[in-house]
C-alpha cells in the first residue's frame, strides 16, 4: 500500500507542477500561484521523496515507521497539501507539517546506529533532519515581518532535506560510500548557499560536496545511465559554486526538478519498482527533465526565445513520461510491507 500512494502523491504533484507551468507560459488561467507552488513542491517532499528515502533505508537493513504510523503520516501529509492549496502557509498546513516533522525524527532515530561507520551515506541523516527543522519555525516568524527572509530559510530548509538527507538515501542504495561528517558538513554549506547565506565559504562547501559526491559516484556500482546523470549533477553544482552558473531563483527551481526527477528518483527507484526499467527508457526520461530544466535555465540567462512555453512542453512530456511508467508498474509493486 505504501508504494501506491507514493505513486498517487507523485502523479498529484506532477500534475500540479504541469498546471504551474502551463500558467507561467500563459497557457491557461492560474491564481493562487504561490499557493499552489508550496503544496506542488512541498507534496514532492512529503509524499514521494520521503517514502523513497524510507525504502533505501529498509534495504540497507534499518527498520523505519510502522504501518500504522504510516496511515498518519499519509493522512498529515494530505491535510498539509489542501492546507497549502487553501492558504499557503496557515494554521492547516503548519499543524499538519509540524506532524510530519516527528514522524520524520521518529523514522530516521534508527539510522543513528550508522555514526560509527563513518564511510556510510546514512550515518548523518537524523542530523539532517534536525537541522532542517530548525529553519521552520523562522518560516513562521518571518512570513508576515519579512517574506524574503521567510522564503530563503525555506529555501535553505529544501537544500538541507535533498543534499543531506534524500540524496545520501539514493547513494546507500547504491553502496555508495561517503565520508559522512565532511559531506554533512559541506551539505550545510551548501543548503545555506541556496538560501541564507550566498557567500564564498558556503559557496566552497558546496564545491567540496559536489566533489565528495562525484568521487563517490565514480567509485560506485551506479548503471552508466545513473553514472551519467550524476555527473552532470556535480558539474552543475561546480558551475553554481564557481559562480559560471548564476544563481537565480529560476536556476534553483531548474536544478531541484533535475536533481530530483533525474538521479534521486532513478536511483531510488530500484526501493520502489518490482521490474527495473530498460535503461533506454531512463534516457528518455532524462530527457524530458533536461528540455524543462534547460528551458529555465535559459530563461535565468536571458537567452531570447519561448522558454517558458518550451517548460511547459517539457513539463507535459514529464507527466507522459511517468503516466506511462506508473502504468507499466500499476500491477508490479512489491508485496513485501505492502
Amino acid at each position: 500500500m505504501e508504494r501506491k500512494l507514493v505513486a498517487i502523491a507523485l502523479a498529484i504533484t506532477l500534475l500540479v507542477g504541469l498546471w504551474l507551468r502551463l500558467g507561467l507560459a500563459s497557457v491557461v488561467s492560474l491564481a493562487h500561484f504561490p499557493f499552489l507552488r508550496h503544496a506542488h513542491s512541498h507534496m514532492g517532499y512529503y509524499g514521494v521523496l520521503f517514502p523513497l528515502a524510507w525504502f533505501a533505508w529498509y534495504q540497507a537493513g534499518i527498520k523505519t515507521i510502522h504501518s500504522s504510523l504510516y496511515k498518519i503520516y499519509a493522512l498529515a501529509t494530505t491535510a498539509a497539501f489542501i492546507g497549502f492549496v487553501r492558504s499557503g502557509y496557515g494554521v492547516t498546513a503548519i499543524a499538519a507539517s509540524t506532524i510530519i516533522a516527528v514522524i520524520w525524527l521518529i523514522a530516521a532515530y534508527p539510522t543513528t546506529k550508522r555514526i560509527k561507520k563513518l564511510q556510510d551515506p546514512l550515518g548523518g541523516v537524523f542530523f539532517g533532519i534536525i537541522l532542517a527543522e530548525t529553519c521552520t519555525p523562522f518560516v513562521a516568524i518571518f512570513l508576515d515581518s519579512d517574506p524574503a527572509l521567510a522564503y530563503n530559510f525555506v529555501g535553505t530548509f529544501l537544500s538541507l532535506l535533498l543534499l543531506l538527507v534524500v540524496i545520501p538515501s539514493a547513494l546507500s542504495l547504491h553502496k555508495v560510500k561517503i565520508f559522512w561528517p565532511l559531506f554533512l558538513v559541506s551539505g550545510t554549506l551548501g543548503s545555506l548557499f541556496f538560501g541564507l547565506w550566498n557567500h564564498e565559504i558556503s559557496r566552497l562547501g558546496l564545491f567540496i560536496y559536489a566533489t565528495m559526491l562525484g568521487w563517490g559516484v565514480k567509485n560506485s556500482l551506479f548503471k552508466i545511465h545513473l553514472r551519467i546523470i550524476w555527473m552532470l549533477l556535480v558539474v552543475s553544482f561546480w558551475a553554481l559554486a564557481s559562480g559560471t552558473l548564476p544563481l537565480l531563483p529560476v536556476t534553483i527551481i531548474a536544478g531541484v526538478h533535475f536533481i530530483i526527477l533525474g538521479p534521486v528518483i532513478a536511483s531510488l527507484a530500484d526501493s520502489w519498482f518490482k521490474r527495473p526499467l530498460p535503461s533506454l527508457m531512463w534516457y528518455f526520461g532524462y530527457t524530458t527533465v533536461g528540455i524543462m530544466s534547460g528551458a529555465l535555465v535559459a530563461q535565468g540567462l536571458e537567452i531570447a526565445g519561448p522558454t517558458s512555453l518550451i517548460a511547459a512542453i517539457g513539463g507535459a512530456l514529464i507527466v507522459l513520461w511517468w503516466t506511462t511508467v506508473l502504468l507499466f508498474q500499476l500491477a508490479k509493486f512489491r508485496p513485501k510491507n505492502s
